[in-house]
């Protein structure tokens, strides 16, 4: 997953809130609200950071991927 944003150059905040939308070919498939949270020692973490901000990213990736199979399978049907 690759996240890139621009703000202008004279606004800096912690965090910031992204619409998100996962597309399959013109269907949104997925559509919602990610926070991005910024911190100097680490770059930047989504869903407000914290020690499992890994393992949240990987649950939300899988459920996502899982989806997207489920939506695949019903469209083949």
């Amino acid at each position: 997953v690759s996240i890139a944003f621009a703000v202008p150059e004279d606004l800096t905040y912690d965090a910031y809130e992204l619409n998100v939308a996962v597309m399959q070919g013109n269907a949104t498939v997925f559509s919602d609200k990610v926070a991005v949270s910024i911190s100097e020692g680490s770059g930047f973490t989504l869903f407000g950071g914290g020690s499992n901000s890994g393992k949240t990213i990987l649950y939300v990736l899988a459920g996502l991927l899982v989806l997207g199979g489920v939506v695949w399978a019903l469209r083949r049907r």
